[in-house]
C-alpha cells in the first residue's frame, strides 16, 4: 500500500466492508454478520498487542459488550476461554455463552497476530464465529506507526426482527469504536511513540 494512502488511514479506522446478510440454505446459521477494518496509529504494535492479551481489558475496549464470566486456559501458544457476554446495540440486547480458541502467532518485534474461533455455542445461539487481529510496525515520515486490520465473522442462529437491519447499520460504526478505544487505551497503559506526543 503507497505511504500516501497509508497516511489517510492516520487515527481513521476504515470499514473496508461491513455487512448482514440471510445464510445460505445449508448453513447452520440464520443470519451472518461480517466486518473488516484497518487504520494506522502513532503507536508501537507490541502496545496493542499486548492489551488485547489482557482479558480484563476487552470491557473497556469493545462498546457495548457486558463480560459477565470469563474462564481460561492457558497454553505455550494458545488460550482456551468459556465466555458469557451481552451485546448491547441500540435497544436490543442479545447475550450469549460460548467456548472459544484464542492463538497467537507472527511474533514481534514488528509484527504480530492473533486469531480466533469459537468451537462450541453453550445456548445454541451461535452457529461460528471467527476472526483475527493483525499488527505490524511501519513509518510514515520517517516516524513509527503501526497498520492495523481487523476481521470478524459471525454466525447467529437466533431469529429476531430487525437483527439483520441493526447489524448493517451499526457493525461498522462498532468497529471503528473498538479500534479507537483500543489506541486510547494502548497510548494510556504503554505511552506514546514521538508521532502521538506530537511535534
Amino acid at each position: 500500500m503507497p505511504e500516501s494512502e497509508l497516511a489517510a488511514l492516520i487515527e481513521n479506522p476504515t470499514v473496508i466492508h461491513a455487512d448482514a446478510f440471510p445464510a445460505g440454505r445449508n448453513d447452520p446459521a440464520a443470519t451472518i454478520v461480517t466486518a473488516e477494518t484497518h487504520a494506522v496509529y502513532p503507536i508501537q504494535p507490541d502496545a496493542m498487542a499486548r492489551l488485547l492479551k489482557d482479558d480484563d481489558s476487552l470491557a473497556s475496549i469493545v462498546p457495548d459488550l457486558k463480560i459477565h464470566e470469563t474462564i481460561c486456559e492457558y497454553g505455550p501458544d494458545m488460550i482456551k476461554q468459556h465466555q458469557r457476554a451481552e451485546f448491547r446495540v441500540l435497544f436490543f440486547s442479545f447475550g450469549t455463552e460460548y467456548l472459544m480458541d484464542v492463538r497467537h502467532a507472527l511474533g514481534g518485534p514488528d509484527e504480530y497476530g492473533s486469531y480466533w474461533g469459537m468451537y462450541e455455542s453453550l445456548d445454541g445461539k451461535l452457529a461460528y464465529q471467527y476472526g483475527s487481529w493483525y499488527f505490524r510496525a511501519l513509518e510514515i515520515d520517517g516516524r513509527p506507526h503501526t497498520y492495523v486490520r481487523h476481521y470478524i465473522i459471525t454466525g447467529l442462529t437466533t431469529r429476531v426482527p430487525g437483527l439483520r437491519l441493526i447489524a448493517q447499520r451499526n457493525a461498522g460504526a462498532h468497529v471503528v469504536q473498538m479500534f479507537d478505544a483500543l489506541f486510547q487505551e494502548s497510548v494510556r497503559r504503554y505511552g506514546t511513540t514521538v508521532a502521538a506526543a506530537g511535534p
